[in-house]
């Protein structure tokens, strides 16, 4: 009976193992989305610039000014978003190295009670044939 529930709990914490590596998998790809979107923001920001700058005109270069404090604008935004993400995926690490933890004392509990029972069997066996051995 406790090693049906023991492969319960461990089936459970092999559950909560894999569905954070999904969720951080899920973060790394939300990470790396937001890393690249600010990368691109940065060189559209430069190109122009550099085209306003080599066009020498002024209302270009008010225009250009204006799109350049909006996206910095968006890449500070980003940034933040960075950040919260990075929080987020230090919390999900930590979980995971908790759930596997948990998963590994259920595997070691169960090997201990399955090898419990084997030798609870062949010591049974053994006296069965200690019997039979006696007898004759």
């Amino acid at each position: 009976m406790a090693t049906k529930t023991l492969e319960q709990l461990l089936k459970l914490s092999t559950h909560k193992v894999e569905q954070k590596q999904q969720d951080i998998a899920k973060l790394m790809a939300a990470q790396q989305a937001l890393e690249n979107d600010q990368r691109t923001a940065r060189e559209q920001l430069m190109k122009v610039v550099q085209e306003a700058a080599a066009h020498d005109d002024l209302n270009m270069l008010q225009q250009a000014g204006n799109y350049s404090d909006r996206v910095r604008d968006e890449i500070q935004q980003m940034q933040k978003g960075l950040g919260l993400l990075a929080e987020q995926l230090t919390l999900a690490r930590n979980q995971l190295r908790e759930h596997f933890a948990e998963q590994k004392r259920y595997e070691i509990l169960l090997e201990q009670k399955r090898t419990e029972a084997a030798r609870a069997l062949n010591k049974k066996q053994q006296n069965e044939l200690d019997e039979i051995a006696a007898t004759r």
